[in-house]
């Protein structure tokens, strides 16, 4: 198959996947879903760059807390043995047939190297992710997210993770 058919193919087959979804009046942001993702931490501002993928699972709820505000609760894992589980708001907004949701959580964290260190417990996570519809209840997704306790001790995660995602409607 020749690469300007590929390339074709590549370009229409995430547009008729998401042409019903971009019918839908409700976007697939607006209800619960569960997101699934995975990307490297590619470590911005350190020679600690692309040392380590985060598989990530959240909740996103549709609750309406305060201005549009919902809750998200999420759990992630790495490759080398880091865990977190946060809790905390997400937003949303659309930009034509992109869903954009900042996102930000309170967590627990421990890296897993070196056993277990009450200094990196608290850590906070702020993000963002832009949502294509592929769907009636399904988006993909790219975002990225930092982890850090904002120098409440020396032992920050310091995690930047670029991430692609799939999130579905419950």
């Amino acid at each position: 198959m020749p690469l300007r058919a590929l390339l074709a193919a590549a370009i229409a087959l995430p547009l008729a996947l998401a042409a019903p979804a971009l019918a839908s009046d409700r976007p697939v942001t607006a209800g619960a879903g569960a997101l699934v993702s995975f990307g490297p931490d590619f470590g911005a501002g350190s020679g600690r760059a692309w040392r380590e993928g985060f598989a990530t699972f959240e909740y996103r709820s549709d609750r309406r807390l305060w201005r549009g505000l919902r809750p998200i609760y999420g759990f992630a894992a790495s490759g080398q043995g880091a865990v977190y589980g946060t809790v905390g708001l997400h937003g949303a907004f659309s930009l034509g047939p992109v869903e954009v949701t900042p996102h930000f959580s309170v967590g627990l964290f421990q890296d897993g190297r070196g056993g277990f260190d009450s200094r990196e417990l608290l850590q906070f996570r702020s993000g963002i992710d832009a949502f294509l519809p592929v769907g009636r209840n399904a988006a993909l997704g790219l975002g990225i997210y930092h982890v850090s306790n904002a120098r409440i001790t020396s032992r920050s995660a310091n995690l930047d993770v670029v991430r692609l995602s799939l999130l579905w409607r419950l």
